[in-house]
């Protein structure tokens, strides 16, 4: 059952409401199909978001080990709405009304109703399972952000945001490479593999023999954009805010949006770091990988590779390569077929 939709709205409603009182909470009781256990959603005096989970259990010091950022677990005693006091799983997330972290927030609740009922796991073990499952999003240590990184998010979230104006909110779905699929972008046995270099010529990092391996799929293309660095353009948290504008109220594929940019390694708190670096295209063109094109992959050898080769990775400057333009009749044919048939599962 899907409640992300139900937990907006029951949020939203409370922060609508009057601000409860010190060591009070103003909740909405969330339908459980199960007995024995309730659920709350709930909003502070300051407007910070709670889950409250029931019963709470008699050992919870596994909890301390989890740091998060915003977001911290205990057991608390709650007056919510007009009920009376009880012992609660508190699940506080330091974001009011305003911030970012709301809609992770809910996704983060949805997850552990989940568990709770459609599963049938105790309160506190499907809090620590989604916990764990969310860990890297919420940790408080992240990994270092570097502009490569950035950069070829910018590249593949410019592609997105094509194929949603072009294919409608369906497309999302071909965005694969946050899946772990082959590709960046696959669909109907069409890859594409999104590249973003400042460099002139481009030269692309290839990170494994499968990436250019055209046999796998009945089309792959690559395509490179060619960035400027400069003091005005486009940013990442810019687009990601344009993908949630264009994917509107549906809260269904917004939800889908964020899983994919979580796996990504993207996160809200970081945003100040990531708009630090913009950028200004310059160049989009894309390549049909065929046998003339630059490529080392399984079949370049003439024996199998030993298997205890691993991590190959080499770099192509694509000097004298002709590709074609992102609007030629050809590469839209080839993008209708990419979403027309949605995500390959391979």
């Amino acid at each position: 059952m899907k409640r992300s939709g139900v937990l907006t709205s029951l949020l939203e409603s409370l922060d609508r409401g009057i601000a409860p009182g010190q060591g009070r909470l103003s909740g909405q009781k969330i339908t459980l199909k199960r007995n024995g256990c309730s659920a709350w959603i709930s909003v502070d005096s300051i407007g910070f978001a709670h889950l409250l989970l029931s019963p709470p259990p008699a050992e919870f010091s596994k909890f301390t080990k989890l740091k998060m950022k915003r977001l911290s677990f205990g057991i608390q005693n709650w007056i919510v709405s007009q009920e009376k006091g009880n012992c609660y799983i508190d699940v506080l997330c330091r974001a009011n009304r305003t911030s970012p972290m709301r809609r992770p927030f809910i996704g983060f609740c949805e997850d552990v109703i989940h568990e709770l009922d459609e599963k049938g796991l105790a309160p506190e073990d499907a809090l620590y399972k989604t916990a764990i499952r969310w860990q890297r999003f919420w940790s408080v240590e992240s990994e270092p952000v570097s502009d490569a990184w950035i950069q070829g998010l910018v590249g593949e979230l410019i592609f997105l945001r094509g194929l949603l104006n072009a294919f409608g909110k369906e497309s999302l779905r071909v965005w694969t490479g946050p899946d772990g699929l082959a590709h960046d972008f696959q669909g109907n046995r069409v890859g594409i593999e999104v590249k973003a270099t400042t460099t002139q010529p481009p030269v692309l990092q290839i990170s494994n023999l499968n990436q250019l391996d055209s046999t796998l799929f009945s089309t792959l293309h690559v395509l490179v954009y060619g960035f400027t660095v400069a003091s005005k353009g486009l940013c990442l948290p810019d687009l990601v805010r344009e993908i949630e504008g264009f994917l509107g109220g549906d809260t269904e594929v917004c939800d889908l949006f964020w899983k994919k940019l979580r796996a990504t390694g993207y996160h809200r708190h970081l945003e100040d770091r990531y708009s630090e670096t913009l950028f200004r295209v310059d160049q989009a063109v894309a390549f049909p990988v065929d046998n003339s094109f630059p490529k080392i992959t399984n079949l370049s050898f003439s024996m199998s590779l030993d298997s205890r080769v691993r991590n190959v990775r080499y770099s192509i400057e694509l000097a004298g390569i002709r590709g074609v333009a992102l609007d030629s009749p050809h590469f839209l044919g080839v993008l209708k077929t990419l979403c027309e048939g949605g995500s390959d599962k391979t």
